[in-house]
């Protein structure tokens, strides 16, 4: 159910938590160094591409940018994954700062990567009709979650 916003242009949609059937997240670790203290955590979101199941620079999506006590623009991070046989995966990746935060335009770097996981997603079509005239409607492409 998708909640309108007042005054604002958008509309809000919370997921339902049995949409969301992820059973291996992706992490990304950024240690505490002698170089580099983070002093606030950042919210990093990383998803496979649900058909290739390619997990590259795009893929990644940064919720908040959290805070750095560094003098480098690069910091060194670790992305990790529990793969299907119970090992843990580890691809080693460098997060660019900028003013002691990730830089939005340019957040990480790595080698990208297959995620040998099964990925559970659903595919839908986001419908949206006006409310005082029901004969507007619009339907837009379908939209991945995962």
């Amino acid at each position: 159910m998708l909640d309108s916003v007042d005054n604002h242009n958008f509309y809000h949609w919370r997921i339902p938590q049995d949409f969301i059937n992820q059973p291996s997240r992706i992490d990304i670790i950024i240690p505490n160094t002698d170089k580099c203290t983070v002093y606030t955590a950042p919210e990093i979101y990383m998803y496979p591409d649900p058909k290739t199941k390619i997990v590259d620079e795009t893929t990644c999506y940064i919720l908040n940018k959290g805070y750095f006590i560094t003098a480098y623009s690069q910091i060194d991070a670790i992305i990790t994954y529990e793969s299907k046989a119970g090992t843990l995966i580890e691809i080693p990746a460098k997060i660019n700062l900028k003013n002691f935060q990730i830089d939005e335009i340019n957040p990480i770097e790595f080698e990208c990567f297959v995620y040998n996981n099964d990925i559970n997603y659903k595919e839908i079509k986001l419908v949206l009709r006006d409310h005082y005239n029901t004969k507007n409607i619009c339907v837009g492409e379908n939209i991945i979650i995962i």
